[in-house]
């Protein structure tokens, strides 16, 4: 199984919202992806969070100062 890799480097703001939404909404349970940005992006992990009924592990895997590198795991429904 290969892992999604979604690079917001190059995206504006509001566009990198719906990069990360779009690329989530299509992992199944237990997918991964890796989320790379010129900026923490702690934000779009609260958006996200807060947004979709689904938990998820999200893991730093570098930090700055220049890049971010985040593994995102779909991990189960909230309601089950």
């Amino acid at each position: 199984m290969s892992i999604k890799t979604v690079d917001l480097s190059n995206f504006n703001h509001n566009d990198k919202h719906k990069a990360i939404f779009d690329a989530f909404d299509t992992l199944d349970l237990g997918e991964q992806m890796l989320l790379i940005d010129n900026s923490d992006p702690s934000r779009l992990f609260n958006h996200l969070d807060n947004e979709r009924e689904t938990k998820l592990d999200w893991r730093y895997v570098e930090e700055g100062p220049d890049r971010w590198k985040v593994a995102v795991e779909k991990r189960y429904l909230s309601f089950i």
